[in-house]
């Protein structure tokens, strides 16, 4: 017969009870109780320094789950709207248009994106360039 386990390897009883790193559930791991945000689309030609969202209706919107950094929402985007890749996209922060550069590159770097809350939503404001 084998020796008995002791310590790290032993099979029952030992200090994580069940809690080891894996064996707990995560908000990630129930998608429907994630925080939906939504995003407004604006298309436009004009100078992004002349567009003021609050003053702008969006071209589009999309619900999307509210996340921190911004390669999921383009991906979501421009798997709706395929245009998307071709255009330079600027995303609101602090009241003004922060460049992302064009679609290849913003997904690329993936910067960290602050949702801005609308009434009881949450709520991102893209704007894509020809």
């Amino acid at each position: 017969s084998p020796p008995r386990a002791f310590g790290a390897s032993r099979t029952e009883g030992g200090i994580f009870r069940g809690k080891a790193l894996g064996n707990t559930s995560k908000l990630s791991d129930y998608p429907e109780l994630e925080p939906q945000g939504k995003v407004r689309v604006y298309l436009s030609n004009l100078d992004p320094a002349e567009m003021v969202p609050l003053e702008m209706r969006s071209s589009f919107s999309m619900n999307h789950p509210v996340v921190s950094n911004a390669k999921p929402v383009l991906q979501a985007l421009s798997g709706r709207y395929s245009p998307t890749r071709k255009n330079r996209i600027f995303i609101m922060d602090d009241d003004e248009w922060s460049p992302m550069g064009r679609f290849e590159k913003a997904i690329g770097f993936d910067d960290p994106i602050s949702w801005s809350i609308e009434g009881n939503n949450q709520v991102l404001h893209l704007l894509l360039v020809n």
